[in-house]
């Protein structure tokens, strides 16, 4: 059986993940709220309060097809991170604004 290339398939599923939680971080900086990010646990993406850093996730190699098409998504996404601009010191104690911007500059890395 052929396989078509999934390349971007697979980058729009990045995307729409990075979307979702970038509109988490959104919602939660602009109501204030605290907030708990095992929500986005399927992301392979940590974190911190002065930045972000890509780590493999078994939650998130379930999201694709097989093994394969799962490590696609890794090269695509540390392609994202090497492009990444590094966090401006103003936001390093703003941990919903750190990430914001991280995944805004990521959003803009993803290939069409």
């Amino acid at each position: 059986m052929l396989k078509v290339n999934a390349t971007p398939i697979i980058a729009n599923r990045i995307k729409e993940s990075l979307i979702f939680a970038l509109n988490f971080f959104k919602y939660h900086r602009d109501n204030d709220l605290s907030m708990n990010t095992e929500y986005l646990e399927p992301l392979p993406i940590f974190f911190a309060t002065n930045g972000i850093a890509l780590e493999k996730n078994e939650n998130w190699n379930r999201l694709f097809y097989d093994e394969e098409d799962a490590n696609v998504s890794y090269r695509i996404l540390r392609g994202a991170f090497k492009a990444l601009e590094d966090t401006p010191m103003e936001l390093h104690h703003k941990a919903l604004s750190a990430c914001i911007f991280n995944i805004e500059e990521l959003l803009k890395n993803i290939p069409e």
